[in-house]
């Protein structure tokens, strides 16, 4: 008996974010969205306030704490439920770089905390 291995069709790696709100613009009206996870490529929000169409381009507007908030270009890939899942269209190499780098220690410092009350 051969196993397959199934390879993943992710491209970036993700990171689990707890309790970041970000603000989306799509053509129309502006939200406050939670953010479920993020990659170099995309994110996953939930209890996005406004109605959005797959397809629909947005602009995300990231707050990073202790430096500038950071805008991405992106359109809707996935509805569902109450989750919205988005990939980065407009994103230059040294914004997606800061952003990986960031998200990362944010997710180091909150396993480091979690060590320590744990």
């Amino acid at each position: 008996m051969v196993n397959k291995i199934q390879r993943s069709k992710r491209k970036y790696l993700r990171f689990k974010v707890h309790n970041y709100s970000i603000i989306l613009k799509s053509a129309f009206d502006d939200a406050v969205a939670d953010l479920l996870n993020i990659s170099a490529g995309g994110c996953a929000m939930k209890g996005v306030t406004i109605p959005l169409e797959l397809h629909e381009k947005v602009l995300l507007i990231i707050p990073l704490a202790g430096e500038a908030e950071m805008e991405i270009g992106a359109h809707v890939i996935q509805l569902a439920d109450t989750r919205v899942s988005v990939k980065f269209t407009e994103i230059d190499d040294a914004s997606r770089q800061k952003l990986i780098l960031y998200f990362a220690r944010l997710q180091r410092e909150s396993c480091d905390v979690n060590q320590k009350t744990g």
